[in-house]
């Protein structure tokens, strides 16, 4: 069983660089993560590279600066 196995995490800045490596290895030991941009397309490509790993990636279109 992998240490992140059940466990949940969510990752602002996850359409590419440190953000995306985080998700990434997160997904790969097992855990469930919410991955968070304003970058679409940047999403979309972390998710393609999350497919098929231990755990789960749902992406989420979001600036994480607007209250609103």
């Amino acid at each position: 069983m992998s240490s992140c196995t059940g466990k949940s995490g969510l990752v602002t800045g996850a359409s590419a660089g440190l953000g995306r490596a985080v998700v990434l290895d997160l997904a790969a030991d097992g855990a469930n993560v919410v991955a968070l941009s304003r970058n679409a397309d940047g999403l979309a490509e972390t998710a393609r590279l999350a497919s098929g790993l231990a755990g789960s990636v749902h992406v989420v279109q979001a600036d994480v600066t607007d209250e609103d």
